[in-house]
C-alpha cells in the first residue's frame, strides 16, 4: 500500500487498531513527520488521546526492537567466540600435525 491510498483509507472515526498502527510507524521510518500529520487528522476528527494511544504503539514496537536487537547481539557474540575456539583448535591441531611430521622425518 502506497503512503497516499493509506491516508485517504484512514478511519478517522475510530482509534488505530495495531495494524494501522503499525503501518503509521512503518511510514514514519520513510517519511519522517508522517506519524505527525495522522496524529493532526485524528485529532482534528476528535480522537484527542491519539498520541497517548500511538505512544502506547510505539513503546511496545521500541520494546520489541531493543529485545531483538539484544538477542542478535548475544547471539552474534556466541557465534564469534565458537569461531574463536574453532579457529585456535584448528590451528592446534595443525601445529601437533606439523610438529609429528618433524619428529618422524628427524628421527
Amino acid at each position: 500500500m502506497n503512503l497516499d491510498k493509506f491516508l485517504q483509507e484512514l478511519d478517522l472515526k475510530n482509534p488505530p487498531d495495531e495494524r494501522t498502527c503499525k503501518q503509521i510507524y512503518g511510514f514514519e521510518i520513510g517519511n519522517p513527520g508522517i506519524a505527525e500529520k495522522v496524529m493532526r487528522m485524528y485529532e482534528e476528527a476528535g480522537l484527542w488521546y491519539i498520541r497517548t494511544l500511538y505512544g502506547v504503539y510505539l513503546e511496545d514496537q521500541q520494546a520489541k526492537e531493543r529485545k531483538t536487537a539484544l538477542e542478535v547481539s548475544e547471539w552474534y557474540h556466541e557465534e564469534m567466540k565458537k569461531r574463536k575456539e574453532y579457529k585456535e583448535h584448528f590451528i592446534k591441531e595443525k601445529m601437533e600435525e606439523l610438529i609429528n611430521r618433524r619428529t618422524q622425518n628427524g628421527s
